[in-house]
């Protein structure tokens, strides 16, 4: 496995840890595994985002390929308080922000509320990670 599938693996880990949710998925892109229309509620979907190489600077080392990847939270509940999800994310992410140590860094860079469904009062949380990790030169495996 390559060390993002590792990363992507414990923040599932994480989210699943917090017992207000009923469904945790990883995609690898932003296509869900499953339906998002049906799946129970209140429902974690996490998906890569855009990643780019440090090529220079304080986070770049010798012998080893640094990377800024960021990865995005959907989070989907009906009537439920978000602002109660995004403390436990926030405090369970922050707990383990070097993610199993496959990460030299994570944090959340914000949150974005929509409004889904207002008759079912289906909304939607879209919180993305910024995570820097490494891996050695050409070799993306752990």
């Amino acid at each position: 496995m390559t060390k993002r599938q590792y990363i992507l693996n414990k923040i599932k880990t994480v989210i699943q840890g917090i017992s207000n949710f009923k469904t945790v998925e990883v995609g690898s892109a932003k296509i869900p595994t499953t339906d998002i229309e049906t799946s129970p509620l209140p429902a974690c979907f996490i998906y890569s985002d855009k990643e780019t190489k440090y090529l220079e600077g304080e986070n770049a080392v010798i012998g080893k390929e640094t990377w800024e990847w960021y990865v995005v939270l959907l989070v989907r509940a009906i009537d439920a308080d978000l602002e109660d999800l995004l403390d436990l994310i926030h405090t369970e992410m922050y707990a383990n922000y070097k993610l199993g140590n496959y990460a030299e860094w994570s944090e959340r860079m914000g949150v974005d509320f929509l409004t889904i469904d207002p008759t079912k009062q289906i909304e939607d949380m879209i919180i993305p990670y910024r995570i820097i990790y490494r891996h050695t030169l050409g070799d993306m495996e752990v």
